[in-house]
């Protein structure tokens, strides 16, 4: 599985295991969600919480542009909140039953 590997989320600046962390990952002007199930996707990666409030946050501040040190269009912002919202919400919710 994972080993004790720690990394700082880009919302609350905490430092946590990568269990308790999404990461999202950029290839050249794509942001894609990594729930890293079998193997990560390449690509430079920004984690973030998992927290639905620090989630938010990412989209509201846009704060991937920081993150990954380029300015994305506000399409690939709603298409990663979209891929959020059907992947990770779902993934949590079969969790919680």
């Amino acid at each position: 599985m994972f080993k004790n590997y720690h990394r700082k989320c880009i919302v609350c600046q905490t430092s946590r295991p990568v269990e308790q962390l999404l990461r999202f990952s950029r290839q050249e002007e794509n942001i894609f969600l990594d729930l890293m199930e079998n193997e990560k996707i390449a690509g430079r990666g920004a984690y973030v919480c998992k927290r639905d409030d620090e989630i938010a946050i990412i989209f509201k501040k846009k704060m991937l542009n920081r993150a990954f040190r380029h300015k994305f269009e506000n399409k690939v912002y709603e298409n990663i909140e979209n891929e959020v919202k059907t992947k990770w919400l779902k993934m949590k919710n079969e969790n919680q039953m």
